[in-house]
């Protein structure tokens, strides 16, 4: 059986060994055009010569076409490329293209044999010189075609892995399938969630990294808010029960363990995060209050060494009687309990002097 190998690297491989395609581009495309597109009647001659020589009068053309398929001829056998009238057709029971049996693999559900199969873009890094436009997008049209066909096979492959319990080949095809579509960020969130699912939460984060690099080399853009949001909960979130050795988890029980610990995280979270704002405050606070204490100090030392400096009392700015209210601070951000510290910290400094006699809120 004579092989063309089309996805990936571009070989012939006829009587068990490489044919030369380097030398021979156009002629191989060609044989690629009728291998992928030709049904049992094949393609018309005047389409091939539209398609491959386009800048040859109809006669030159013509003469290309034969000697290309008498190359082909040479090299396949007689009976792999058979003429019939206006026609060219390739015979598939003497020829095997890979791109064409991994579609059929692909149809047929043969998701871990089709992807096997699957070796690289169609036609990767073949140049083909002198061609039309129209057979230039026939190419990228197929090379498309064919990854996004590969990429919904790696995640059915995934799909099956995981119903298997097999979580490593199911994160394995999973994150295939996200590296044929970049910039179906859909498929990357599906990639997270199941290595979340699975207790790989670092891995869900590396993966949602390599997407913004990839996002932002590409493209030049971030990820969808809806990616990010996701990405936030899983840096936030506990890590999943795992079962151990030898105990099943079904999905509902997977799914009900997640809920809870949902649910526990986000009242732990609420906790730690009342505890953390309780501790800012009274760190500020105190650090406020030796603050204004050291500065009260330093006041009084200036004071006792500076007697020349006059007091509020004798610039009489103040009588000896006079009293100074001093209101409760308040913060504008609504933290009672740090203007609460700072109204104390003022007190305590106040009552330090020995010119002020402060008294109590009552």
């Amino acid at each position: 059986m004579i092989e063309l190998i089309t996805l990936g690297h571009v070989r012939l491989l006829a009587a068990g060994a490489d044919s030369a395609t380097t030398g021979q581009p156009k002629r191989i495309a060609l044989l690629a055009y009728l291998a992928v597109t030709g049904e049992a009647a094949g393609r018309r001659r005047d389409e091939l010569l539209a398609a491959f020589w386009p800048e040859l009068g109809d006669d030159e053309a013509r003469r290309a076409l034969r000697q290309a398929l008498h190359y082909l001829r040479r090299v396949l056998g007689p009976n792999v490329i058979v003429g019939n009238g206006d026609e060219v057709a390739i015979q598939r029971d003497l020829l095997r293209c890979d791109a064409v049996v991994f579609e059929q693999l692909a149809r047929s559900g043969d998701a871990e044999a089709a992807l096997a199969l699957y070796q690289g873009d169609f036609l990767q890094g073949f140049y083909v010189p002198d061609v039309a436009p129209e057979l230039e997008e026939w190419v990228d049209r197929t090379r498309a075609r064919l990854r996004r066909r590969a990429a919904a096979v790696a995640w059915s492959a995934a799909e099956c892995a995981e119903r298997e319990r097999d979580g490593g080949r199911a994160i394995e095809r999973a994150r295939r399938a996200c590296e044929l579509e970049v910039d179906h960020e859909a498929g990357w969130r599906k990639l997270m969630k199941l290595q979340q699912q699975l207790g790989d939460r670092a891995g869900a984060l590396r993966s949602y990294n390599e997407l913004c690099e990839r996002l932002d080399k590409e493209y030049g853009v971030r990820p969808a808010a809806e990616t990010i949001a996701l990405a936030e909960s899983i840096r936030v979130s506990n890590p999943p029960v795992v079962a151990t050795a030898g105990e099943a988890v079904t999905p509902s029980l997977v799914s009900h363990v997640e809920d809870q610990s949902l649910a526990a995280g986000s009242e732990v979270n609420r906790v730690a995060a009342a505890g953390r704002h309780a501790t800012r405050s009274y760190a500020i606070g105190s650090l406020l209050l030796l603050l204004v204490a050291l500065g009260g100090f330093a006041a009084i030392r200036a004071r006792s060494e500076h007697r020349d400096v006059p007091s509020l009392v004798s610039s009489r700015a103040l009588s000896a009687r006079d009293r100074i209210v001093v209101g409760d601070f308040a913060d504008g951000a609504g933290d009672t309990t740090l203007a609460a510290a700072v109204t104390q910290a003022v007190r305590v400094d106040l009552s330090q002097s020995p010119f002020v006699r402060v008294l109590p809120p009552s």
